[in-house]
C-alpha cells in the first residue's frame, strides 16, 4: 500500500464532508457534475499541505499520479486532464466558510481516540518572529543616524 493509501484509511474524510456538507445551504441539484466527491474535495485540501505544492502544481501533479487520483476518489482521463489550477483555491473558498475547526476536531477525536497514548497533554507551537522588521533603505539609516546625533548633543 502507497503512503497517501495509509493516510487515506486514517482519515475520516466521509465523516468530515458530511460535517461541511450539513453546515452548506441546500443548491439546487441542477448544473454541471463536480469534478470531486465531496470527499474528494476535503482531500485535496489536505494534499495541499502534504505536498506543498502551488494550486497550479498540485493539479499537474494530480493530473499525473495516480496514488493522488485515488486519495481524492478520482480517475482523470489522462486526454483530457484538469487544465484549471483555480479549481484548488475555488473548492477552499467553497468549503471555508462552513468549516467548523471544533466539528473536525471531535470527528478526528473520535476516530483517532484509541491510538492517542496521551490523551490528557497538550501540545503548541511557541513559534516567535519579529513583528515590527523592515528593509534598512540609505534614507532610513541616515534619518536614524541625524536622529541618534541630534539626540546625543540636544
Amino acid at each position: 500500500m502507497s503512503e497517501l493509501g495509509r493516510i487515506h484509511e486514517l482519515l475520516p474524510l466521509r465523516e468530515i464532508a458530511d460535517e461541511i456538507r450539513r453546515r452548506m445551504p441546500r443548491k439546487n441539484p441542477r448544473g454541471n457534475k463536480p469534478v470531486f466527491p465531496p470527499e474528494g474535495e476535503i482531500a485535496l485540501m489536505l494534499l495541499k499541505p502534504y505536498t506543498g505544492l502551488s494550486d497550479d502544481g498540485l493539479i499537474e501533479m494530480l493530473n499525473g499520479s495516480l496514488h493522488m487520483q485515488m486519495f481524492c476518489g478520482v480517475l482523470i482521463d489522462p486526454s483530457n486532464p484538469i487544465k484549471d489550477g483555480k479549481i484548488v483555491s475555488t473548492i477552499r473558498n467553497r468549503l471555508a466558510p462552513y468549516l467548523d475547526i471544533r466539528a473536525v476536531q471531535k470527528i478526528l477525536y473520535g476516530k483517532w481516540s484509541p491510538e492517542l497514548a496521551d490523551k490528557d497533554m497538550f501540545l503548541t507551537d511557541a513559534t516567535c518572529y519579529e513583528s515590527h522588521l523592515r528593509y534598512p533603505t540609505d534614507i532610513k539609516l541616515l534619518w536614524e543616524g541625524c536622529e541618534w546625533m541630534y539626540g546625543l548633543y540636544f
